[in-house]
């Protein structure tokens, strides 16, 4: 009975003005072709005469603008899906607070940072009245602010976001979740940063363990990691835990990059700054010279290549008629 009864307005959904160009618009935007999707959107806007259609191709087309790298586009567009959004679903509504989301995105791709924090602001303070609701998408807001108060330069209130970030997504997800673990760096970082390294030593070490169970031991992706566990390790003096964080950074730059990769000559530099701190400077006199020689063949090398350019160079030019 109930199907019988949505069967004549589904249908009359689908027939309505401007639904075709929207979902040829959804195709073209599946396989990656954002320039025609952006065409459709905007088809679909001009021929809607139904308001939910309209707001769909609004917020498609927004979509389709960011990815052609064009956010100016996507801003006037969401701004003008978020009125439209209210009358339909209400100025508190989850529906609403996705549109502010992105309307944050598209200013802060502009630079529009004070705008952009107050977009996504309102976007929170909505998603707070639905608070077991998109828990996902409540922390990836929430980490949307903290990246935009990063950019402000403060650090205080990105730290109080981040851990409610955090938190937020290990209620929704895996810990081990690239969502998750993105947080978890923000918030390691931020405290790195802030020279927090008591709070910060923690979670660099639940974010190795957690890279470490998915990718093994010696996956070139826990290089950041390390390589920030070991500088919060020196920060707090605590030696004998940096000294092996720094070997095994050693160790997975030059299995993954070469011995001679001049990231191996930027960590023997790190490495010869910890052993000075400690006065062991016959332990930091090799790495230094090692450093050193890396680098001067990489520069020989390179003069090297720049001769042969410019003789090929002018051997054409003499060549010439």
């Amino acid at each position: 009975m109930l199907y019988s009864l949505l069967v004549p307005l589904l249908l009359a959904f689908q027939a309505a003005p401007g639904v075709d160009e929207l979902n040829d618009g959804k195709i073209a935007l599946t396989a990656h072709d954002y320039a025609k999707a952006a065409d459709q959107f905007r088809a679909a806007l001009a021929s809607a005469d139904d308001e939910a259609v309209k707001l769909v191709a609004l917020t498609q087309l927004a979509a389709a603008s960011r990815l052609l790298g064009r956010s100016d586009e996507a801003e006037q567009a969401l701004k003008q899906a978020a009125p439209l959004g209210i009358k339909l679903h209400g100025d508190t509504s989850l529906e609403v607070a996705a549109i502010l989301s992105a309307l944050s995105g598209a200013q802060r791709a502009q630079g529009k940072r004070k705008y952009a924090i107050l977009s996504i602001e309102s976007a929170l303070r909505m998603r707070e009245l639905h608070p077991t609701e998109k828990l996902v998408d409540f922390a990836n807001d929430l980490f949307s602010a903290a990246k935009i108060r990063i950019d402000l330069e403060d650090t205080r209130a990105a730290k109080g976001l981040l851990t409610r970030a955090l938190g937020t997504c290990e209620m929704a997800l895996p810990p081990e979740s690239p969502q998750c673990l993105r947080m978890l760096d923000e918030l390691a970082g931020i405290l790195r940063l802030r020279t927090e390294y008591s709070e910060a030593e923690p979670l660099f070490v639940r974010a190795l363990r957690l890279r470490e169970s998915v990718d093994g031991p010696d996956a070139p992706d826990l290089i950041p990691t390390i390589d920030s566990l070991a500088y919060v390790y020196f920060g707090l003096k605590r030696y004998e835990d940096a000294e092996p964080m720094y070997r095994r950074l050693l160790g997975l730059w030059e299995t993954s990059a070469g011995p001679d990769h001049p990231m191996v000559a930027l960590t023997l530099d790190k490495m010869a700054e910890f052993y000075a701190a400690q006065a062991r400077y016959s332990e930091a006199e090799p790495l230094i010279i090692r450093a050193t020689a890396i680098r001067t063949n990489a520069l020989i090398d390179s003069l090297k290549r720049a001769g042969r350019v410019f003789f090929e160079d002018l051997v054409r030019s003499t060549e010439k008629p």
